[in-house]
């Protein structure tokens, strides 16, 4: 018989013995008020009418509010099914059969203070190692009738309910105000987009004097579409003119989202941008961070994989996939099986709609058929309403843009976003810059001197050592006139990090690892290999190098404080109106008004010091290989670049089977602990396992970061980036070279 027509039946002994068993079935190390609060309503169940005590249990659980987290055991799995009950056996063996292994040995749920749903666990026998492991969020479904209050919501219909839009927009401009702007005005400034669609007369207006305006962010397509030009921008100022245009569906749904929310004017880059305009569409993509930092809200269409699918629920019926499941009495379960999903769709893929999401200062996300509010201070979804404390961790800093748009530059903060940027996906790779101008438009009123092709000036040389993870490919032009460098993370596709190197911001957790840079080299940029060179100047060294002194005088808007915790001699510095933030020193930082410069060239060169190493062991693992002297010797490390064109070596070979490789010097470096070296800094166990013996070298606190390089002509291209230990470094034959990277 199909477990849905079974009905519920408990013997009276069944019911008591199982509650019985849920009465002792908590930690004994809970909150005692909280055990009394449990023990009342046990006692109480116990002498009512017959239900399903596993039911039950789930109920309230999720109802009762508990001091400290408190934890249910249900039983075995077996145990949990024997009490017949067509409710919450189907719930079970729709995931706990399908997903938990046969050794499971206990079922529990948790409940967290202050959270509207609960917690389910499944434990493991000690024979199949223990421990326990996370299933699923569960929340009972709000439900007036029975005093159900909750986060989870039902959702019904083909069509969005536009009501509930626009109560999540009041109640943000209400409750939350200016929070909710989360880049500061200094930061994303006072500029207005050239044009504004105005949906009430259907045509392009000019957007200077406009004071709220509603951006759509989307993802364009290959297939083309109707867009503004130099030929049809003086006809489409006219009333009526955008009604009687074929524009693609998503852009006109998103036109009567603005109309419904009791928005006005629209800016959409397909029609506020003329096209074919090559200086007024730079100025407006220069102009990115404003345009959409001073946007009142963002609709992202995240779920239309181009701009003719249009957005579910407006002008497309939508077939909303909720998993809900009844419960015993009435009540009902939803479950948040996968919350990541809500990132997984095309436009969280592409390379433009990046910084238009993060330069958002609030967005309504239609994906998945659903819609999603996200501002500063609160989430709001149309089946999970509330902020959601589940929301998937690699997002969050990217949804408080106010942190890491701030007045003082974060290094921490700009390597998260050039992380994510870095693996998305561009119809044109020469894009790569030009869409994240935006996001370094804002950045520049922190970061003084600009960025020289996605690398900040004033850190240059920090910079320089970006690491590139497994797996990641060279980025290719579409055509052979121009080329990304490969000396910047923009030549390169991939998850791009640089560690802890010289983080200017203050841990109190002083055994943490981390790196100093020294400079060796005197860098200059250029548009051609031998064009007029320019100096590179970066500025944090200058600073490093003066205030880490304890009788340095602080510069104007810096305080100076004695480390409290008595830990180091070094002085602590804070900037005078926030000293929430502790600096080991403090930070070049932009005059009022200067100007930024976003420069874009191919070329960089200095004169520095070159050898000849052999290159073995390749790890797979790390991506990674050896560098070797002629003798055998290894000094160093090198991460690799792409693919390598030989196999990982199980056995030491002779230097003569390995390739030789040119290495040069960028900076010199030092580790401040020798015991917890970063992973660029060892030989990784696998190198060790496929080198076949004892390792004999270890790399000191003082060493030298290295490229190797391979050359085209007169110019040079990174292939990886390695360290040496200053001794090995000054051993081997070095001579001067001057080097031109492209």
């Amino acid at each position: 018989m199909p477990k849905e027509k079974m009905k519920t039946v408990v013997r009276p002994s069944d019911y008591n013995r199982y509650l019985e068993k849920c009465y002792n079935a908590i930690d004994a190390n809970a909150d005692e008020k909280d055990k009394k609060i449990w023990h009342e309503k046990v006692r109480s169940a116990m002498k009512r009418k017959r239900t399903c005590p596993v039911c039950w249990t789930i109920k309230t659980v999720s109802r009762t509010e508990f001091r400290q987290p408190f934890e249910v055991a249900l039983g075995s799995l077996p145990a949990v099914l024997s009490i017949t009950c067509r409710y919450h056996n189907h719930f079970f063996c729709s995931y706990l059969q399908r997903s938990a292994p046969a050794e499971v040995t206990n079922v529990s749920i948790f409940k967290y203070p202050n959270h509207d749903w609960i917690v389910l666990e499944y434990r493991r026998s000690k024979e199949s190692g223990g421990g326990s492991e996370h299933i699923l969020n569960i929340f009972l479904c709000s439900d007036p009738s029975k005093g159900v209050k909750s986060v989870a919501r039902e959702v019904r219909g083909p069509k969005v309910e536009f009501d509930l839009l626009r109560r999540w927009k009041n109640g943000c401009e209400q409750c939350h105000g200016l929070l909710c702007q989360t880049i500061a005005p200094s930061v994303m400034g006072a500029t207005r987009p050239r044009w504004l669609i105005d949906t009430w007369t259907q045509s392009l207006v000019c957007g200077a004097g406009l004071k709220s305006y509603v951006a759509l962010s989307y993802v364009w397509g290959k297939k083309p579409f109707f867009t503004t030009n130099k030929g049809n921008v003086s006809s489409l100022q006219r009333p009526g003119a955008l009604s009687r245009a074929p524009l693609p569906q998503t852009i006109s749904d998103a036109l009567l989202v603005v109309e419904k929310i009791r928005e006005r004017y629209c800016w959409i880059d397909a029609l506020c941008i003329v096209q074919d305009d090559s200086r007024a569409k730079y100025a407006e993509i220069e102009n990115m961070s404003a345009i959409f930092a001073n946007a009142s809200l963002t609709i992202i269409a995240a779920g239309s994989d181009d701009v003719h699918c249009g957005i579910k629920g407006v002008s497309v019926p939508r077939n909303v996939k909720q998993i809900i499941y009844p419960l015993g009495n009435g009540f009902r379960l939803a479950v948040n099986e996968d919350p990541d999903r809500a990132y997984d769709s095309p436009w969280y893929k592409r390379g433009w709609t990046f910084q238009e999401y993060i330069l958002s200062s609030r967005r309504l996300i239609f994906n998945d058929g659903l819609v999603r509010w996200e501002c500063a201070e609160g989430e709001w979804q149309e089946d999970f309403q509330g902020k959601l404390k589940h929301e998937i961790e690699a997002y969050k800093i990217f949804k408080r843009p106010g942190e890491t748009f701030s007045i003082f530059p974060r290094q921490e903060h700009l390597m998260d976003l050039i992380g994510e940027y870095s693996t998305r996906e561009l119809s044109y790779e020469e894009d790569i810059l030009n869409a994240f101008t935006g996001v370094m438009g804002a950045l520049c009123k922190s970061w003084k001197g600009g960025f020289l092709s996605g690398l900040p000036l004033c850190i240059f040389d920090i910079m320089l050592l970006w690491r590139l993870y497994l797996g990641g490919k060279p980025r290719f032009t579409s055509s052979s006139r121009t080329s990304l460098p490969s000396w910047s993370w923009v030549g390169w596709k991939g998850a791009v990090d640089v560690g802890r190197i010289q983080y200017a911001t203050y841990s109190h957790n002083l055994s943490v690892w981390e790196e100093t840079v020294i400079p060796t080299v005197q860098w200059s940029y250029h548009n051609q290999p031998n064009g007029k060179r320019v100096p590179i100047t970066p500025s944090w060294y200058e600073y490093a190098r003066k205030y880490c002194d304890t009788k340095a005088v602080p510069p104007p808007g810096w305080n100076k404080y004695i480390n409290p915790n008595g830990e180091s001699l070094q002085p602590i510095y804070a900037p005078e109106y926030n000293s929430r933030v502790k600096y080991k020193h403090p930070i070049p930082l932009p005059s009022p008004g200067e100007a930024f410069n976003l420069i874009n060239v191919t070329f960089i060169s200095c004169r520095t010091r070159r050898t000849w190493l052999f290159g073995g062991h390749k790890s797979w693992l790390w991506g990674a290989l050896s560098f070797q002297t002629k003798s055998g010797k290894i000094i160093g490390r090198c991460d690799i670049l792409g693919n390598m064109p030989w196999e990982p070596l199980k056995t030491l070979q002779t230097q003569s089977t390995n390739p030789l490789l040119e290495v040069v010097e960028i900076s010199a470096g030092w580790c401040n602990s020798s015991e917890k070296p970063h992973l660029r800094h060892e030989i990784e166990g696998d190198l060790r396992y496929e080198i076949g013996g004892g390792l004999h070298h270890q790399i000191e606190r003082d060493y030298y970061n290295v490229l190797w390089i391979e050359r085209q002509g007169e110019v040079a291209y990174r292939k990886g980036l390695g360290t040496i230990s200053k001794k090995d470094w000054e051993e081997q034959d070095l001579e001067y070279i001057d080097l031109t990277l492209g």
